[in-house]
């Protein structure tokens, strides 16, 4: 991830600072470009004239894994899961969380945790998605460019026109300065 850093930062200071001469003040910037988390703060922090509700970095990538996964433990299909969430930066350091995931079965919604067994949540699960990425560049020597096209559309969608009633999905943003979310700054 240092060279991506050192390739991509002075791209997204540019890119910041050109969002905050000409943009919007309404813009909705996604952050795709690794590590997206990284590179979103560095537009963020040159984009003077935007704040922090402007700007998300992609883990929808890595949100859609895990729905699939799950959906695969079920046999079922992806749209049948949601509620699903990923903390953390797109990379090996991601926290896959299925504690509030919900199986809308056909008798009505299931909560997953009661569906699977917890070993199955955890442990090779959350490696199994946190690593998916390398496992594809490995697997084909190339990055899942579509799926990641999907994703940023997923997600620009929901951004834009939000979700299904009852349903959430994951979206990294920056701690704004006020702690709307109750998240502390800097964590």
């Amino acid at each position: 991830r240092a060279d991506l850093l050192e390739k991509n930062g002075g791209i997204f200071k540019g890119q910041g600072e050109a969002l905050s001469n000409y943009a919007r003040k309404t813009v909705k910037v996604l952050v795709v470009g690794n590590p997206a988390n990284t590179n979103c703060l560095i537009a963020l922090h040159y984009a003077k004239n935007l704040g922090p509700q402007n700007f998300a970095a992609m883990t929808r990538l890595d949100h859609n894994r895990m729905v699939g996964e799950i959906a695969s433990r079920l046999n079922t299909t992806a749209d049948r899961i949601r509620n699903v969430t990923v903390w953390g930066n797109h990379s090996n350091t991601q926290v896959p969380d299925c504690s509030n995931a919900v199986y809308d079965s056909p008798e009505g919604p299931k909560k997953v945790s009661q569906l699977l067994p917890d070993e199955a949540l955890k442990g090779e699960f959350v490696q199994k998605i946190a690593t998916r990425g390398g496992a594809v560049i490995k697997a084909r020597g190339a990055s899942s460019a579509a799926s990641a096209a999907n994703a940023a559309l997923a997600h620009m969608r929901d951004w834009c026109l939000g979700t299904k009633a009852g349903s959430w999905v994951s979206m990294a943003i920056p701690v704004p300065e006020d702690e709307p979310y109750g998240i502390k700054k800097g964590t």
